[in-house]
């Protein structure tokens, strides 16, 4: 009954819900938890939650409890999380429910055991406040038009009837680690997550001969013990390794149901986080914490699998799983054309910015790598669909192309812009939706009477070649592939400000509030949430820039000016840097001068306006830029050993 009370197929009723809660209850007691809190994703990016105790006063007596109200629902103060214009202020209550789809856990955390139940964040209204309700959402969305269209395929190849598809996907996080010592004398990294100066010296030219390479005892040490402590609660790793920056690495999930991989995923960064502090060591999640070195993602692998194990994406061994993968090929190309911008959008963040279209990420054009093989099939038309050769390799059978931003890997699309820092709840619901909407179309269009092999192979070739335009299996990278795409008409969205109003465009809300995804309010406060969090990022990071060279650099630098030319009247000797360092101090003045006039005139601006947003880019970063090219001059030319923040030398290889 609980297997189908999660597919969605059944619901919940009472009898199972208080089984249920006696037997979380009793688990709970035996594993020696004394709180449990409601788990929840708000639009903060980040997680949060609300302990409480399992044990309850009852006639004046202590009761060790948790009740069926308790399980399935939490109320928290909303007032302080965002909701970008969603709800006033004052209507700040926050409705939480659980989601069965995911599972309870038990974490420790110095010695007290506390129960996590997954759940949604709702307004009192039901408007979702949080990352998972439109995840589910979507998952929702896209079974109920995908199964249609996948039993119309199968009948038409003499297949049985599917009853579930799951969509499943596997994310490969990547992460900075860097020494706490070193961490805490740099500001920039405490309140921004990243370097907002800083000379890249000769690591411009690091090399990548690392990549894959050994592990340091710490390191390895560190990552044994978040293994261990991520089993303990069902959470297991599939691969780790060291990543093409020094002090970079990456651990990738096994693949699995998207909602719980998702929920996995944020476990793993909170643990991260806290065993990193065990062994003196700091993870940095940001896209981009070293200017000059490779920035962070979290490619995300997404699949779908039609009753518990067939995946939908493998050419498989038969001709009739050819075609049927072949026809959800050309449904996937024809949804990530049709809804290119929210795909764009999805990944869409001031640091991610830093990262993409930087010939380390795949840019910010739109495009599918399918391999040459598949292509050519798809390209030949009825026939060559109809009369397809399996692939060999169970379709691996080109080599993988690491400039597209969507790539199959032989029985999986590999989604490679997402950013470090983002859940992957996102980029997952978009994707999701596009899907089901394709899906949808195309089964309303279809004959539900005597389908047969011949139409499927008809609409395979016909969804293709109305949607080939985005298909490109070449070097993403290239000025070339730049040219093609503003001939072929993909949209390119270079930043984060281009792509978030996709949002909010009409075709889009149409398709969000048709499958039941999102509303239009619940569009707009989120399109409100990103830009706030644009300004907000900018202006931190200026700020905390303005502070480290005003406050140390400046002082530094100007004793260490004095100094030199006072040995030089005495000694009639001049340091062949003094000359470098007075011109360098005199442009630093000068940026600092511009940076602070700019940083004052968006003291007073409206925290949702594009319009505001476009300015702080246009004119706040271009003087964040030329004060910190000012500063990482100055460090170049001035002493070692008196300049007040750690090199990056220090950051990037002393672990």
């Amino acid at each position: 009954e609980l297997v189908e009370v999660r597919s969605g197929r059944k619901a919940l009723s009472r009898d199972l819900l208080a089984v249920m809660s006696k037997a979380i209850r009793d688990w709970a007691l035996k594993m020696g938890a004394m709180h449990y809190m409601h788990w929840f994703q708000p639009l903060t990016m980040h997680v949060a939650g609300k302990q409480n105790s399992l044990v309850k006063i009852s006639n004046e007596n202590a009761v060790y409890d948790l009740s069926s109200e308790d399980l399935l629902f939490g109320e928290s103060d909303a007032s302080s999380l965002p909701s970008g214009g969603l709800r006033s202020t004052f209507e700040a209550r926050g409705v939480l429910n659980w989601d069965l789809t995911s599972f309870a856990f038990i974490k420790e955390c110095k010695g007290d055991r506390i129960l996590y139940i997954p759940t949604k964040f709702t307004s009192f209204n039901s408007q979702s406040l949080d990352l998972k309700s439109p995840l589910l959402a979507s998952i929702s969305s896209l079974r109920k038009n995908a199964i249609p269209l996948v039993n119309l395929v199968n009948k038409a190849l003499g297949r049985k009837e599917t009853e579930n598809i799951s969509v499943m996907v596997g994310p490969e996080q990547e992460f900075f680690l860097v020494d706490r010592s070193q961490y805490e004398k740099r500001p920039d990294l405490a309140l921004t997550g990243k370097t907002v100066l800083g000379s890249t010296g000769t690591i411009g030219a690091y090399s990548v001969e690392h990549y894959y390479g050994g592990l340091s005892e710490r390191v390895q040490c560190f990552l044994q013990d978040l293994n261990k402590s991520l089993f303990k609660i069902g959470i297991i790793p599939s691969t780790q390794h060291r990543e093409a920056a020094p002090n970079q690495f990456e651990i990738a999930l096994h693949f699995g149901e998207c909602n719980i991989i998702s929920d996995k995923n944020l476990i793993m960064q909170e643990m991260m986080v806290d065993i990193a502090g065990h062994y003196g060591l700091v993870v940095l999640f940001d896209e981009k914490p070293y200017a000059g070195v490779n920035g962070s993602g979290k490619h995300t692998n997404w699949s779908l699998n039609i009753d518990g194990g067939t995946n939908l994406f493998s050419p498989g061994e038969t001709r009739e799983d050819m075609m049927r993968f072949l026809f959800f090929t050309s449904v996937f190309i024809a949804a990530m054309d049709e809804y290119q911008d929210l795909i764009r959008c999805s990944v869409a963040s001031y640091s991610n910015d830093a990262r993409l279209s930087k010939n380390e990420a795949p840019p910010c054009i739109m495009s599918v790598y399918i391999g040459e093989n598949v292509e050519k099939i798809l390209n030949s038309g009825f026939s060559g669909i109809r009369n397809a050769n399996i692939l060999k390799r169970n379709g691996i059978d080109s080599d993988r192309n690491r400039t597209s931003p969507i790539a199959f890997t032989g029985n999986k699309f590999e989604f490679r812009s997402t950013g470090s820092s983002q859940s992957i709840s996102t980029i997952c619901s978009f994707i999701n939706t596009a899907f089901s909407s394709v899906c949808k179309r195309i089964y309303d269009s279809m004959s539900k009477d005597n389908v047969d092999v011949d139409e499927i192979c008809i609409y395979a070739e016909k969804i293709f070649r109305e949607h080939s335009r985005i298909v490109y299996n070449d070097n993403c990278y290239s000025d070339e592939w730049l040219k093609e795409a503003a001939k072929r008409g993909l949209e390119k969205l270079d930043t984060a400000l281009q792509a978030i109003p996709a949002l909010t465009r009409e075709k889009n809300v149409r398709t969000f509030e048709d499958l039941g995804v999102f509303t239009r309010l619940e569009l707009e406060s989120r399109q409100n949430i990103m830009i706030s969090s644009y300004i907000r990022d900018v202006k931190q990071e200026a700020t905390v820039l303005l502070d480290m060279i005003g406050r140390c650099i400046i002082p530094v630098v100007r004793d260490e000016i004095v100094k030199d030319g006072d040995f030089a009247r005495l000694s009639g000797v001049i340091a062949p840097r003094f000359d470098a360092l007075k011109d360098s101090f005199k442009q630093l003045l000068s940026a600092v001068s511009d940076l602070e006039k700019a940083l004052r005139s968006f003291d007073k601006i409206d925290e949702f306006s594009l319009k505001d947003a476009l300015k702080v880019q246009s004119k706040l970063l271009p003087a964040m830029e030329k004060a910190r090219r000012a500063a990482d001059d100055l460090e170049r030319c001035s002493d070692k050993r008196t300049w007040p923040f750690p090199s990056y030398d220090s950051l990037l290889y002393k672990i």
